[in-house]
């Protein structure tokens, strides 16, 4: 792990890595199937559809919350439900599939057997935040941290460091939002990052 960013207060100093170990999140829990289909990458759930026809064929018999799926590749490839621009370029993106979520699956998750509109709108975005996230994944914007602390031998002279807290899989690049800064200590929530050299 290279370390990108870090802070320092003290005799402490928050470093802050590119968290090379990161699951992929299509192996959690989620409410949504992510089908996919690419000539040149594997991405998204398994599923049973051979093609997207067939995709369209069962959602004809089947309800379900559906966002369509973009990706953009160039020099990488980022992935979005929204056709904004990079993911309407001509050349480089494309649909690349869907992410859904059947009413079936809805009922159990939501233990209810109505589904409503205020629902639906959750579970769109729910769809929103879990392709975002897979985003991340794919992008490879998942982090780490350590807090080491800095102490002096008394015998030798020689500084010594101590990690005193560690954890990775923190996804995105926002570290207030994604969580990091908060699991790092409430002294790390304020402090100014600058970057490694």
């Amino acid at each position: 792990m290279s370390m990108i960013q870090k802070a320092t207060i003290g005799n402490k100093e928050l470093r802050i890595y590119q968290d090379d170990c990161g699951d992929s999140p299509r192996e959690w829990d989620n409410l949504g199937v992510m089908i996919c289909w690419h000539k040149r990458y594997v991405l998204g759930d398994k599923h049973q559809f051979t093609n997207p026809e067939d995709f369209k064929e069962w959602l004809k018999q089947n309800k379900a919350v559906v966002l369509p799926l973009y990706m953009y590749d160039h020099s990488g490839i980022a992935i979005s439900t929204n056709r904004n621009y990079p993911f309407n370029d001509p050349w480089d993106s494309g649909q690349i599939g869907w992410i859904y979520a059947t009413h079936e699956r809805l009922k159990k998750e939501y233990k209810t057997t109505r589904i409503t509109t205020k629902m639906l709108e959750a579970v769109e975005r729910t769809l929103m935040q879990e392709v975002e996230t897979y985003n991340d994944f794919v992008q490879g914007n998942i982090y780490a941290f350590r807090v080491i602390e800095r102490s002096t031998c008394d015998k030798c002279g020689e500084v010594q460091e101590t990690t005193i807290n560690s954890c990775g899989g923190f996804y995105g690049s926002n570290f207030e939002e994604n969580g990091l800064l908060e699991h790092a200590g409430s002294e790390w929530k304020n402090v100014e990052l600058e970057d490694a050299q």
